[in-house]
């Protein structure tokens, strides 16, 4: 039983010995995709950018970390053009065709993200790679839609050889910009996450620990389908009550978007500073070298002996 409890003793030691713990702070930038099932919604690159608060133990070349991040996440998808030709009769009383185009179309959505990642790894000093799993809660999103939008009106052959398309005052124009700011709602998410990248000293703590830089690359997949397309109507609508106007509502927040199933895929570069917590004095031993002479009246060097030297 003694051997058995030296042993596990023994084990404590060693493992105490290795452990390390931080805190760490990170910032990234990263670059949102949004992927659907529909054709003719095209995804974009965006922009994102994130802040992670996290701790880590580490046990050799284990690594595990335990965190809460917020980000923005702004993606952006193309819109396919899109025509609208509405048979309508003019102040005279003459039946004309109304035309309306849509090209370029880009449309934003911004939303406010709250995480929880959950990550193990392994660590090769400078080198390390990561991987894990993360809760993902959708908080405030809104959205803004740009396009170039024409207008033009038929009469076929009654009174024109050709359709109207440059005349302002009657409210037929070439493309010009049109944009619209609306609101979307996103479901909930869980995305598959992995890092790698490498670690860097910066300096020590006051017990002699290492301060560490760690300079990454990062992947985020959604697994879960966050469309929820119940916030308008349609994508876009037309009003021709007084000449021609419209109104562009995000593609994934309407009721008649085709995109069927959507998922989130982020990547970008983080960088993390890791400070060492928990970390105890090291207390230093002073050995105090004995005195033979003290208290004692030897006088080893007063006398002769008979040693040969």
């Amino acid at each position: 039983m003694k051997r058995i409890r030296v042993i596990i003793i023994m084990i404590l030691v060693a493992q105490t010995s290795f452990a390390q713990h931080y805190l760490g702070f990170g910032a990234s930038l990263s670059s949102p995709i949004q992927l659907d099932q529909s054709e003719a919604i095209k995804p974009l690159f965006g922009v994102g950018e994130g802040i992670t608060l996290q701790y880590q133990y580490r046990y050799e070349h284990f690594l595990l970390s335990i965190g809460a991040a917020v980000s923005g996440e702004h993606p952006r998808v193309s819109v396919a053009e899109e025509k609208y030709a509405p048979h309508m009769i003019d102040t005279r009383g003459i039946p004309f065709v109304y035309l309306g185009a849509l090209k370029n179309r880009c449309d934003w959505s911004s939303t406010l993200w709250i995480h929880t990642p959950v990550m193990v790894g392994f660590e090769m000093r400078p080198f390390y790679v990561m991987v894990g799993a993360q809760y993902s809660l959708s908080l405030v999103s809104s959205t803004h839609q740009t396009a170039l939008m024409a207008s033009a009106a038929d009469y076929g052959d009654r009174y024109y050889t050709d359709y109207i398309d440059d005349m302002p005052t009657h409210g037929y124009h070439d493309f010009e910009p049109e944009s619209t700011k609306g609101h979307i709602r996103y479901k909930n998410d869980i995305r598959l996450l992995v890092e790698a990248g490498g670690t860097f000293a910066i300096g020590k703590s006051a017990y002699g620990v290492d301060r560490l830089l760690r300079l990454g690359a990062f992947a985020e997949i959604g697994m879960l389908n966050v469309l929820d397309n119940s916030t308008a109507e349609t994508k876009t609508k037309w009003d021709v009550s007084e000449y021609m106007h419209v109104t562009m509502n995000h593609v994934y927040s309407s009721a008649d978007s085709d995109a069927g199933l959507l998922r989130n895929i982020v990547v970008g570069i983080r960088a993390t500073w890791l400070f060492p917590i928990g970390e105890q004095p090291q207390k230093k031993i002073h050995h105090k070298k004995p005195n033979i002479h003290k208290n004692y009246d030897c006088r080893c060097f007063d006398y002769p002996t008979n040693s040969v030297f």
